[in-house]
């Protein structure tokens, strides 16, 4: 009897000394614009009832929203006594095209980048059409990929910035390659 007093009197002692926090935690930092995300609550246990402002409010500890530009997002919890605490979370959105950067591809690799000419491509299939087009969009090299490892040569041109396009599983993709 005792015993159970003590514990009792320990998480009495532990919910009322410490100061809860609530937090939201994003399934993705930063979407491209109506990408879904998911965002949930991270709560302390004694909190029943979160409610979240994000357009329009629901009840419960996560929320699936598809935002067209940055949104502050805030989060209502209140615990079993009706105490309530609020936080606010910002889901970064930018406004993206269909070309994807080429570090977001598994297996495919260009390197060394930046490069004084020559540039090696790897994990294309084979035959897949490559185009080098410089800053004024003028076709400069094109060329298809080998087995294995294809090798882009640039030397000769002026030093700057180009931009390396091929397809990659039926995505068309677009890669700045820097010529030093």
């Amino acid at each position: 009897m005792r015993e159970n007093i003590y514990i009792t009197m320990f998480w009495l002692l532990l919910l009322f000394s410490t100061k809860a926090q609530v937090s939201i935690s994003s399934s993705d930092s930063v979407i491209c614009a109506g990408e879904t995300v998911t965002l949930t609550a991270l709560t302390p246990i004694m909190f029943d009832w979160c409610y979240w402002k994000a357009g329009s409010s629901t009840s419960s500890k996560t929320i699936a929203i598809h935002p067209s530009s940055d949104t502050l997002i805030t989060l209502n919890c209140l615990d079993i006594h009706a105490n309530s605490l609020t936080t606010s979370f910002t889901q970064t959105v930018f406004v993206c095209t269909d070309i994807r950067n080429i570090e977001f591809l598994p297996g495919v690799f260009l390197y060394p980048n930046p490069s004084s000419g020559k540039f090696k491509l790897s994990g294309l299939s084979e035959y897949t059409p490559i185009q080098v087009f410089n800053t004024l969009g003028k076709l400069i090299l094109q060329t298809s990929a080998e087995k294995g490892i294809t090798e882009l040569d640039l030397t000769g041109n002026p030093a700057g910035i180009y931009f390396l396009n091929f397809e990659y599983k039926t995505q068309r993709i677009l890669r700045k390659v820097v010529l030093e």
